[in-house]
């Protein structure tokens, strides 16, 4: 196999073997155990310091690397995912480390561009046709027509004059004796004559998409219709000092952090700093700046409120449709893992919290720093206090929040060129899809995690393939991380145990082991181990006792088969989810009783971080220079 026989030239290419050197670096091979879901075979990665990269099954059935800092990744893996690491490391030559990350980190910037693109193109033909509903239906053809716009949700527009930004007005005031007091509403009419004058492309070229092929750079119309939209919301919001949307805003109450006088002085000064940064982005000639001016005005407005109360306020950073963990009222009191993740979010606030007492100038990363961290923190802490149910997001990134607008100018486009542009956006979009199944296409054995890992690895130093041992086999994650080992000089190796794993030895520490087994052994008692309905039920853990696995196997298919026996008369009200359920927990207890262990349970969330693990030694992050992670 290609892929297998590139990796191993390589390392041995690498010289591996040989005697270490200071112009030397490592990098480690990760191999996931398996559980549920998309890795039921294992998985693999590859870790260059804080960054790890791996391949991922997603959506249309493809395979797409991912670029995750090491600690979200474990946590992902050992906590949420409940999966036990094992790792080794090998050192190489600066040179070919640097030549893996330039290769690793391009790959994945050109995949993020090429689903980006299909996704745009998927837009663009949703908005097509809406826009031909409408037409067919009646609906008014160049005004009236709600558009959702991306930060449109942060400003109130349909306040009354009494009510507006003072923040806003004042900066209104800087903007008009900089550049004129026509300049915002000249700025608003150009945006909306060039979103007038959009005009869909009705020729539908054949997409060209590979891994190492930069896709089309070319702006598609629905990308500069939402900047051009941003743009004139933002300018409207500032022309009438519109003030936030109360759901834009966090409304903590009480709970909102108390600020000490350093505080309040260095996002006082923070506030001065934005305030000259929007003078200036307002008349950027950037076209995506729309957004940015969107979120500093917001912030801006937010920052405002903090000399009044003495309290800081926060943009509500989470999106519409987040995921809820708890109900707003325990009855139990709190979850042991809930309590655990806020003690941790509020040590992350606390820490970036503290970079207000320093004298140095507040900068843009250190208050995103503040704001994310802040409201993981408060909306745990309300949560836990039974105000409102827990929202979860992972990615929790720039907040956005979305709004309809009503009086956007639409293009004016006839019925035949509207259904001759739909038409080659139908045409575009399939062509893409299809561009992007061939050129990322998952299947199980040819072209998985592990194969396109080695992939990716022989191809960014060109080598010629070497017929390894075991190529016929080296597609299964377990045995490609056993054939690493046998193969190459490994400097170190270790494990790092899944959260459950590790719960168990520190609880045997303290308590009868056979206690220990007992309760944490099956799901109804365990301390460890939360169900949701992401997960068919089952009754026993099999992953760390090899002899019983069998018989608990034989629960847990019983198990399984009742609930799919349940789950047929919840048929009507739940479209077979809880069949659907049943049958996987089924047909993952038949393994077990053959000795064979996939299912070791998953969290839908956990606490707020890894127990230490100590065997894990450090490695060095890459060089700015060879492609930093924070690209």
């Amino acid at each position: 196999m290609k892929a297998s026989a590139a990796f191993l030239f390589v390392l041995v290419a690498a010289a591996l073997g040989g005697p270490r050197s200071a112009d030397a670096a490592s990098v480690d091979y990760l191999y996931l155990a398996s559980n549920v879901g998309g890795s039921s075979g294992g998985h693999v990665a590859l870790r260059f310091g804080a960054i790890v990269f791996d391949y991922r099954v997603g959506d249309l059935r493809t395979l797409r690397l991912h670029r995750t800092p090491i600690d979200a990744f474990r946590y992902d893996a050992q906590v949420l995912g409940n999966r036990t690491i094992r790792a080794s490391r090998v050192e190489i030559r600066e040179d070919r480390y640097d030549a893996l990350w330039r290769q690793f980190n391009r790959r994945y910037l050109i995949a993020r561009r090429s689903f980006a693109m299909v996704e745009a193109l998927r837009e663009e033909q949703r908005w097509l046709e809406r826009r031909a509903h409408d037409a067919s239906t009646g609906a008014e053809a160049s005004r009236g027509t709600m558009q959702e716009v991306a930060g449109a949700g942060f400003f109130d527009l349909s306040a009354p004059k009494d009510s507006e930004s003072s923040a806003l007005a004042a900066l209104r005031a800087r903007i008009e004796s900089r550049y004129g007091v026509a300049f915002l509403a000249e700025r608003i009419r150009d945006f909306e004559a060039e979103l007038a004058g959009l005009e869909p492309t009705r020729a539908a070229p054949i997409a060209v998409l590979a891994p190492d092929a930069w896709p089309p750079a070319a702006v598609l119309f629905t990308e500069r219709q939402r900047e051009l939209a941003q743009w004139i919301v933002a300018l409207r919001a500032l022309g009438r000092a519109a003030p936030l949307h109360p759901e834009a805003l966090r409304n903590d109450g009480d709970a909102a952090p108390v600020l000490a006088v350093e505080e309040r002085a260095a996002l006082a000064g923070f506030a001065g700093a934005l305030e000259a940064s929007l003078v200036e982005l307002v008349a950027s000639v950037r076209e995506d700046a729309g957004l940015a001016l969107l979120v500093g005005l917001a912030r801006l407005d937010a920052l405002a409120r903090t000399p009044a109360t003495g309290r800081l306020y926060l943009l509500d950073a989470f999106p519409a449709g987040a995921d809820l963990l708890a109900p707003s009222a325990p009855r139990a009191g709190p979850d042991p893992y809930l309590t655990e993740w806020h003690d941790h979010a509020a040590a992350r606030f606390a820490a970036a919290r503290a970079r207000l007492a320093d004298p140095r100038p507040l900068r843009e990363p250190d208050y995103a720093r503040l704001e994310e961290s802040g409201n993981r923190w408060l909306e745990l802490h309300n949560g836990l206090a039974g105000r409102r149910a827990i929202r979860r997001d992972p990615g929790l990134e720039l907040p956005a929040p979305r709004a309809a607008v009503s009086d956007l100018p639409l293009p004016i486009l006839s019925e035949p060129e509207l259904a001759e542009a739909l038409a080659a956006a139908r045409l575009r979009h399939e062509r893409a899809l299809q561009a992007l199944r061939d050129a990322y296409g998952y299947d199980l054995i040819a072209r998985n995690c592990v194969t396109e890992l080695l992939s990716t690895i022989g191809d960014s130093l060109q080598e010629r393939a070497v017929e390894p041992r075991l190529a016929p086999l080296a597609f299964i994650p377990f045995l490609s991380f056993a054939w690493f080992g046998r193969e190459h000089e490994v400097t170190r190796s270790w494990q790092e145990p899944s959260l459950r794993h590790a719960r168990i030895a520190a609880q045997v520490r303290e308590e009868n082991d056979l206690l220990v087994f007992a309760r944490e052994s099956n799901t109804l008692s365990s301390t460890i181990y939360r169900h949701h309905d992401g997960e068919g039920f089952f009754l026993f853990f099999t992953d760390d006792r090899l002899l019983l696995r069998p018989l608990f196997g034989a629960f847990n298919l019983a198990a399984g088969l009742a609930q799919s026996v349940y789950g047929v008369g919840r048929l009507p009200f739940d479209a077979g989810r809880m069949l659907r359920a049943g049958l996987a927990s089924a047909g993952y207890s038949l393994p077990e009783l053959l000795f064979v262990n996939i299912r070791k349970g998953t969290l839908r969330y956990g606490p707020g971080a890894l127990l230490p693990n100590e065997a894990d030694p450090p490695a060095p992050a890459p060089e700015a220079g060879a492609g930093s992670p924070a690209m």
